[in-house]
């Protein structure tokens, strides 16, 4: 069966959609699986990166690729006006379902549908999602939980990934989340969806400033008394960094062999695991 996450934010500013993105290619790649992007971000900032860096490694021109891309074919708009958009190949086994800017023009219809229309284009697309499908995953913008576009990629999911950055205000964001699913779960039934919080932009070392050390025994904490949930955390390095600079994924930073550290063999070996622990097969 074809596996849905929503992966959201409790605070701005945390690299989301770069965990999103590096994600896709995580799954593509090293698990050998194709999977769906889906851009519900109005920022377009996953579709940007994606398709600028497809472009640059096709030796095709960003700016052509980006003005060939109909909105009503290919982007999130489809879902929402009730059709099925035609996923983007971005890369061997990684296709996207771009953004759409004037997404919040949509706020009404989301509404109405009570939060069923990612949901609806998934029934009704079964068959098609798992023959060609093994994973799809929503890129959200950062909002408040009530959000109806968060509910509506929240409620077509089997599992939501909270990403969490240095910020003492988002652990009590946490309890808001599960409300919201508990609130999904008493109103449309089906099987609970699995929460998973992990950590973005942690410093490690004797660089890390007091406030970041603090956070990071604060999250250990919470590791301790809830493994299934907390499952872990990305450090802050320059491979992260540079997926929204160029598009490169980690995958891809992995296989350069030269000028490689054993830290930096170390940090990705951690990425992997932490990955297999997101998503769970």
């Amino acid at each position: 069966m074809t596996k849905f996450y929503t992966i959201t934010m409790p605070a701005g500013g945390g690299g989301k959609t770069t965990v999103t993105g590096n994600s896709g290619y995580y799954i593509s790649v090293k698990k050998g699986k194709n999977t769906c992007l889906i851009d519900q971000d109005q920022s377009c900032s996953l579709t940007n990166v994606l398709v600028r860096h497809m472009a640059r490694v096709n030796g095709l021109n960003y700016k052509e690729v980006m003005d060939s891309l109909d909105d009503d074919k290919y982007s999130v708009k489809a879902i929402y006006d009730g059709n099925d958009p035609t996923p983007l190949k971005v890369a061997d086994h990684l296709y996207l379902i771009t953004g759409y800017s004037q997404l919040p023009e949509y706020t009404d219809r989301a509404n109405k549908s009570l939060g069923q229309s990612i949901k609806n284009w998934r029934e009704r697309n079964k068959d098609w999602l798992e023959e060609n499908f093994g994973y799809v995953l929503i890129d959200t913008h950062n909002d408040e939980i009530e959000n109806p576009f968060l509910t509506t990629a929240i409620n077509a999911s089997d599992g939501v990934v909270a990403v969490m950055p240095v910020d003492d205000t988002v652990f009590d964001k946490i309890p808001l989340i599960e409300e919201r699913l508990e609130l999904l779960h008493t109103a449309f039934g089906g099987e609970a969806k699995r929460l998973v919080v992990v950590g973005n932009k942690f410093q490690n070392g004797a660089t890390a400033s007091t406030v970041a050390k603090q956070f990071k025994a604060k999250f250990e904490e919470r590791r301790q008394q809830e493994p299934e949930k907390y499952v872990g955390y990305f450090t802050q390095r320059k491979f992260l960094e540079a997926f929204k600079v160029d598009g490169t994924p980690l995958t891809t930073a992995s296989e350069k062999k030269h000028g490689q550290k054993a830290s930096d063999k170390k940090f990705f070996e951690e990425c992997w695991k932490l990955f297999d622990k997101i998503y769970k097969d």
